[in-house]
């Protein structure tokens, strides 16, 4: 499984840079750059919702990047991945896999 960070502070599912939603799935069928790529297990932290899972380094990443050199049968295959976004991520759109490379 691969060591998953993730800079993404206004998830839901974000806990001192790890993720605590246990699996995540990054789409990007038709991606040729990182730029095309997200994260769809996001969802937008606010007031009114929380998580108290705890955070895990290693998980499961369903990948649908075909084009990146990672994806091994829709799974990501590298040692480690970052999730990155820019500025505050209001959803999925304005997240990306920053360890995208292309085949």
């Amino acid at each position: 499984m691969p060591r998953l960070r993730c800079h993404v502070n206004s998830c839901i599912y974000y806990q001192d840079d790890y993720c605590s939603a246990g699996r995540i799935s990054v789409d990007g069928v038709r991606a040729s750059d990182t730029y095309a790529t997200r994260c769809n297990t996001f969802y937008e932290q606010d007031a009114s919702n929380s998580v108290s899972y705890e955070p895990t380094p290693e998980m499961m990443v369903q990948c649908d990047a075909v084009k990146c050199k990672y994806n091994s049968g829709h799974m990501c295959a590298a040692a480690s991945i970052q999730i990155s976004g820019e500025n505050h991520c209001h959803s999925s759109e304005d997240t990306l896999c920053a360890t995208f490379d292309i085949l």
